[in-house]
């Protein structure tokens, strides 16, 4: 499910905005310059297949040193339809060459983990330098439906390609999860400074059924691509699961890498504050206390405003309660650097975006129109809302911290199809963007669980018609 380099790569019609760019040198800006205006558009979309049933999580990465960003996802089906396989992950090679989109990706490579006890599903996957070499390698969580010990693992593939070698090649480490935990949510960071990167993973504690509550776990690297025993950091205030995290710099410190889980329980989200030696402080910001009430299952981070702080938006999956979903959009108050949640005037105002639909399932923030300093929100949204449908909608940034909202004062949607064939069903789980044929213009991918496959949506921007 993105976001930053090697989280979540870490989430249209017309319209068109003016970006300022600015060269900045310790802290003061240096020189300014006007980006033309760019018309927001996407090709229409292709489909590749994955080499198991049901994708989640995917992550991009150059993972075979061509100078190409790749994609990898993790899947696993829960009924072993589809192929009949369960728990793989499946990595697309980056051809290059986008001129045909249907030949983008040369034949995928499958990292196989089926032979894991029990049922193993994928959930979350990132791509991140972990043993200290100069090739990324990739970190899983995967969940065991069964319900019985080990309860999950997170699975660790080292890349061991050779300089030169066209052959890429993995050595895998297997990490079980003994006590009674769910693994959702995986991002890698430095957490201990000591210049290899942790592995952070957003989860539940399920020992009580009737009283499941949300942690946060911690693997801490010993620099050559090895994690000890998990570490668990509970969320207070937090019933229900820890869906996703992401990292970044979101306090005043500006120092180290913090956390931010999204909580599915009615709009909180979890701050963690690191001390740099692997600890971190926990403070959940709860949502209103009245309607509407979504949850939150994806969280992506980026810069949202000019300011110094990182910001959260958060795709809002519909409680049940008549509200519609949406994004919700968090930033740091720069006095108190806590995360600040703003709905004053009801469903529709302040960080709340209304897409008009009910189940945003995923997000991810990115220049997607060429601008500088403006970054957008792209938002997935899948389910059955009269009709099943599956839908990208992409809402410009106004480089304030706010979108775009339309005469009504919702959220100015630019909608793609993530089909090339309209009536599919997707049921789309993730969304990242990166660019793929590096003309400098970020891409969509979503991952598709009801059609096992990934969709590619290549960007298309352009400046507007005189």
């Amino acid at each position: 499910m993105q976001a930053i380099n090697n989280l979540r790569s870490s989430r249209i019609g017309l319209g068109s905005i003016t970006a300022a760019a600015s060269v900045w040198l310790t802290g003061t800006a240096v020189a300014q310059f006007q980006l033309p205006d760019l018309e927001v558009d996407f090709n229409p979309a292709v489909m590749f297949p994955v080499l198991d049933s049901m994708p989640r999580g995917l992550d991009s990465g150059d993972l075979n040193a061509d100078g190409n960003p790749d994609v990898a996802v993790v899947s696993g089906d829960p009924l072993f339809l589809g192929n009949g396989i369960s728990g793989a992950v499946t990595v697309f090679l980056n051809s290059g060459d986008w001129s045909n989109p249907a030949q983008g990706f040369d034949t995928p490579l499958k990292l196989d983990f089926s032979d894991l006890p029990g049922t193993p599903l994928g959930q979350e996957l990132v791509i991140a330098r972990i043993d200290g070499d100069i090739h990324p390698d990739i970190a899983v969580t995967v969940h065991n439906k069964n319900e019985s010990s080990p309860y999950g693992w997170v699975i660790v593939y080292l890349n061991r390609l050779n300089d030169g070698s066209p052959t890429t090649d993995f050595d895998r480490t297997v990490y079980p999860v003994i006590n009674k935990r769910k693994l959702h949510g995986i991002v890698a960071r430095d957490f201990t400074s000591d210049g290899f990167n942790d592995l952070a993973i957003a989860g539940s504690d399920k020992t009580d059924p009737a009283n499941i509550t949300a942690l946060l776990l911690t693997m801490e690297n010993d620099g050559s691509g090895t994690f000890g025993t998990m570490a668990e950091i509970p969320l207070p205030g937090v019933t229900g699961s820890a869906w996703d995290v992401a990292a970044g710099r979101f306090d005043l410190d500006q120092t180290k890498p913090d956390l931010a889980t999204a909580n599915n329980s009615h709009n909180s989200i979890t701050q963690l504050k690191s001390d740099g030696s692997g600890g971190f402080t926990a403070t959940t910001f709860p949502g209103p206390s009245s309607p509407p009430f979504f949850d939150y299952i994806d969280i992506a981070a980026g810069k949202l405003n000019g300011d110094a702080y990182l910001d959260l938006a958060l795709p809002e999956f519909d409680c049940g309660v008549g509200s519609r979903g949406g994004v919700g959009v968090h930033r740091v108050d720069p006095i108190t650097g806590d995360f600040v949640h703003e709905r004053p005037n009801g469903e529709d105002s302040g960080d709340h975006y209304d897409t008009g639909a009910v189940a945003s399932v995923a997000v991810a923030i990115a220049n997607v129109n060429g601008g500088t300093n403006k970054r957008d929100v792209i938002v997935a949204l899948s389910g059955d809302d009269g009709g099943h449908f599956d839908r990208i909608d992409v809402i410009i940034g106004n480089g304030d911290g706010t979108l775009v909202r339309g005469a009504n004062g919702s959220a100015e949607l630019h909608e793609f199809d993530p089909s090339p064939e309209s009536n599919d069903i997707l049921d789309i789980d993730s969304v990242i963007t990166v660019d793929l044929n590096q003309d400098g213009l970020r891409d969509i991918i979503t991952s598709n669980t009801a059609t096992d496959s990934i969709s590619v949506l290549i960007n298309s921007s352009h400046p507007p018609a005189a």
